[in-house]
């Protein structure tokens, strides 16, 4: 994996941000929720949208005060609806 935090984004969230995957490089963020504020000062149409969006760290479902560290994925999801 490159140096720092690989950030997925999926369905609105990649729109909005205009892409699917980031790097957030030094410094790194520590928890989730730092890398969801560092996202939103890259990507600011992202503000706002944290209310609706679960979090998971290396493909397990977290909270926002998750630790992360260097290397790690974490990846941000809208809320999905099913039939």
């Amino acid at each position: 994996m490159s140096p720092g935090l690989n950030v997925l984004l999926f369905g609105p969230l990649a729109e909005l941000a205009g892409q699917r995957e980031v790097v957030l490089s030094a410094p790194t963020p520590r928890t989730a929720g730092e890398a969801w504020s560092a996202l939103v000062a890259v990507h600011p149409r992202l503000r706002g949208a944290e209310k609706s969006v679960r979090v998971a760290v290396n493909e397990c479902y977290t909270v926002w005060s998750a630790e992360v560290a260097d290397g790690d994925t974490v990846a941000f999801l809208p809320p999905v609806a099913g039939g």
